[in-house]
Formats: C-alpha cells, sequence, structure tokens
C-alpha cells in the first residue's frame, strides 16, 4: 500500500453523473469546473494522508456540495453530495483493489481491512504491520482484532475523514463516507460488512466485521 499511486478519491465521472442527474450536462460542467473536479489528477501518491492531506483531497466534494446548493438549495445539493461521494468511493476502492491484487508485495495481496483472500497466510507480526499500514494510508487509527476467513474485526478509535469535514464547516457531509464503507462490499462473494457503531454517525468507535454471508444475519451486536 506504500509506493506508486493509488486513484483520487473524487473521481470526476462519479462526481459530473451525479449533478448532471440534476442540473443537467451543461451545468454539470460548469459546478465540476467552479469546484476545481474538472482539472483533478486521476491518482495521487500512494502515501500515508494526514488530516492535511486528507482535507486537500476531500475539498473538491465540499465545494460541489455547495456549488450546487447556490443554484438548487441544501436538500438538492445533500442528495447530489451522497451520489458524488459514495460512487466516487465505490470506484476508487475497486481500482485500488486492482492494483493491490497485482502489487509485488513481500507480504502477498494482503489489505487486512478487507475480507482475506483465498489460502491467505500471514504471521502475526504482518498482520500487525499491514494494519498499521493501513490505518496511515486511510488516515485513521484502530486496533486489529481478528483476521481469519470466518472473521475479520478492527475497530478504529480515530477518524480524519470526520475531523477533515468539520474542518471544511460541512459535517452534515460526514454520514455519506460512512455509507461508503457499506457499499465498498455490496455484490462481494463471500463476505459481507457489518458494521453496528461509526464514529460519523456519533459513536465513539467504528466496529468494523467482514463476516462470511451465511453468518452475516447473526453477526451484529456484542
Amino acid at each position: 500500500m506504500t509506493g506508486g499511486t493509488r486513484p483520487h478519491r473524487v473521481q470526476q465521472a462519479a462526481c459530473r453523473r451525479a449533478v448532471a442527474e440534476v442540473l443537467g450536462e451543461a451545468e454539470a460542467e460548469t459546478v465540476l469546473r467552479e469546484a476545481g473536479i474538472a482539472g483533478l489528477p486521476d491518482t495521487l501518491p500512494a502515501a500515508p494522508r494526514d488530516l492535511e492531506a486528507l482535507h486537500a483531497e476531500l475539498q473538491p466534494f465540499v465545494d460541489l456540495y455547495r456549488a450546487v446548493r447556490a443554484r438548487a438549495g441544501r436538500e438538492v445539493a445533500l442528495a447530489v453530495a451522497r451520489r458524488a461521494i459514495v460512487e466516487s468511493g465505490r470506484v476508487s476502492h475497486a481500482l485500488a483493489a486492482e492494483r493491490q491484487r497485482t502489487a509485488d508485495d513481500p507480504d502477498g495481496p494482503l489489505n487486512v481491512t478487507s475480507p482475506p483472500p483465498p489460502g491467505f497466510a500471514a504471521s502475526p507480526e504482518a498482520l500487525a504491520r499491514r494494519f498499521a499500514t493501513a490505518m496511515r494510508f486511510f488516515s485513521c487509527e484502530g486496533r486489529l482484532l481478528a483476521y481469519t476467513p470466518e472473521e475479520v474485526r478492527f475497530h478504529i478509535t480515530a477518524c480524519n475523514w470526520v475531523r477533515a469535514m468539520e474542518r471544511a464547516g460541512a459535517p452534515e457531509l460526514v454520514p455519506f463516507f460512512c455509507e461508503t464503507d457499506e457499499r465498498f462490499m455490496d455484490g462481494h462473494p463471500t463476505h459481507r460488512l457489518v458494521r453496528p457503531t461509526a464514529i460519523g454517525l456519533g459513536d465513539d468507535h467504528c466496529d468494523f466485521r467482514f463476516v462470511p454471508n451465511a453468518l452475516s444475519a447473526n453477526a451484529s451486536g456484542g
């Protein structure tokens, strides 16, 4: 997860579709230019993100939201921002996952914030190292609790995504980033995400659990 590049979290095509559905293609292009999205790079360095870096990366979402709000009101702007954030997240996550699967990594194609690939093997030391790297990459702090084919579970105890939106003066956008976490797993062939608590929804930590589909109905609580 270090070295090379990663997809930008703000995906131009997803943002354009979200705006165009409400305001039309011509106005969407104007909004994307106004928000600075039209000129964004497709990728960024695959390096740890501190609060400053994350805030800068996510600011175009806030600017898009405000540009639409000025034209169509708050409720419409929230709906557009939700679609732009969630769909951008789905695209960037899929691109990042594909890059990771094909990367030359001494620990193998293992992302401990996602379900394990078939036949995975890793030492406790490797798991701890990869989780620490993941937290720096995602700009969060947390604890890895389990990583097996039957259960992946970790807690996020501090989240710069929430802080970035608060700093930008748009905390109302935080739930859309939380929703994106859940949408990442739509259609996953073996596992489902169960997340009963989230910092962005008012809880003191995020409880992430990836469980086999057959067990997901019994995974909530506790």
